[in-house]
């Protein structure tokens, strides 16, 4: 087992913790698999099919307007949960199991397949908005405070290397079985990987002193953050402010880059796993060096410029023609992306009261899904409008406002704060 960084007090908390970290990374390898057998290749599957390029940026948005019905209800529930296990295990179950649904998609003949497939790749985010919050909150409950960011880029390298070869074989198979029976196949494949994912939540175990029901008195009764709450925690709002901006930008890119690979550069199914590839490779080698430099600079002050430089994928990509150079803007991709959500991640831990983490995360959720729901539409009407290149690099300025508004936000207000505290001792 990897030395993790990870210090508890006491045999048996060390053990539990060491058991944790084994069962996360061995869920998030089984998670990377059922999900790259899947994701890369929607895109792809939606325009076999016919779809257009609303649909398209359907396809990116309406999970966002799902997503948005239930995330901070559901963060309410979650928060009065005793237990996150079974919940989480339930809503991972379910969201899988939409894999199979989207594998019914050709059956509709004519313009009504790829508004099938829309509508199931929406509702699959009723439950899956749900699950990962559910997933997100139960991590703080799972692994302490103290070398939590090293035990999650352990786990983000495991993940990044076991998506290549689903992406590999995925990419060739599909392009070498009959279409839609390949599809068809390697969805309902995703799917029973999907139900070992979630059979290894129920492995996680919550550990006392991390906000899980043993930290608190017996019979205390958790209650949900409210609006007002959340509103008036300027460090909070600030921090979800930013992120709604880059989330904006960064969602533009999903009908974007679909289109582009496949109508500019002319990309095949193998194509697109090979850039998946490149992605994931990138992303394993930066994870660690990432996690590292946030826990000695500081998380938030790194967040802010490696959140500005995720604009650079989408720039590249303006530029490349050629299928060989793609690999790119991948490369970019792999390490900015990886290294902004590690660090946004663990920000948002240190800044959400551990007592109502799940109703914060599930505000913070709801920001970027709005985001989502606007960006793909927003990238679609400027690509109709002025052109697909513009369309990238308004995407791209976008995302550098965002790493600015998280410096301003989250570096710029500890500041102020501190220099009030001067001014009233004086």
């Amino acid at each position: 087992m990897p030395d993790t960084g990870l210090v508890a007090p006491g045999a048996e908390q060390a053990r539990l913790i060491r058991r944790n970290v084994l069962t996360c990374n061995t869920n998030g390898v089984v998670a990377a698999l059922a999900a790259n057998m899947v994701n890369p290749f929607l895109g792809l599957f939606a325009l076999r099919l016919g779809a257009s390029n609303a649909q398209i940026g359907l396809l990116s948005a309406l999970p966002a307007a799902f997503s948005l019905m239930c995330a901070i209800p559901g963060g309410r529930l979650l928060d009065r949960a005793a237990h996150k296990q079974r919940l989480t295990f339930v809503l991972v179950v379910a969201a899988r199991g939409f894999f199979v649904v989207y594998a019914l998609a050709p059956l509709f003949r004519g313009p009504l397949g790829p508004w099938f497939l829309v509508a199931a790749f929406g509702v699959t985010n009723l439950p899956g908005s749900l699950a990962n919050v559910a997933f997100q909150s139960l991590l703080a409950e799972v692994l302490p405070a103290r070398g939590r960011a090293t035990a999650l880029a352990q786990r983000a390298r495991l993940v990044s290397l076991a998506g290549i070869l689903p992406l590999l074989v995925t990419g060739r198979l599909l392009d070498r079985l009959a279409f839609p029976i390949g599809y068809q196949l390697v969805f309902c494949g995703a799917f029973l990987v999907g139900l070992v994912e979630a059979w290894l939540i129920l492995g996680l175990v919550e550990l006392d002193g991390q906000g899980a029901p043993g930290a608190q008195a017996a019979g205390a009764v958790r209650r949900g953050a409210t609006v007002a709450e959340v509103l008036g925690h300027r460090e909070f709002a600030g921090y979800t402010f930013a992120a709604f901006i880059l989330h904006l930008g960064w969602s533009m890119g999903g009908p974007l880059f679909t289109r582009y690979r496949v109508s500019v550069m002319g990309a095949n199914a193998s194509w697109l796993s090979l850039y998946a590839v490149v992605e994931s490779l990138a992303a394993m080698s930066a994870a660690v060096l990432w996690a590292r430099l946030g826990e000695r600079r500081g998380y938030r002050r790194v967040l802010w410029w490696s959140a500005a430089a995720v604009a650079g994928n989408v720039w590249t990509l303006a530029l490349i023609r050629a299928l060989p150079l793609g690999v790119i803007t991948s490369m970019w991709s792999g390490i900015f992306n990886t290294g902004t959500n590690l660090m946004m991640f663990n920000t948002l831990l240190e800044i959400a009261p551990p007592d109502r983490r799940a109703t914060y995360v599930a505000y913070y959720t709801s920001a970027a899904n709005l985001a989502a729901l606007f960006g793909p539409m927003i990238a679609v009407m400027i690509m109709e409008r002025l052109g697909i290149r513009e369309a990238l690099f308004v995407a791209g300025c976008i995302r550098v406002a965002g790493g600015l508004l998280f410096r301003h936000g989250l570096l710029a207000l500890p500041a102020r704060q501190a220099r009030s505290v001067v001014r009233a001792a004086g």
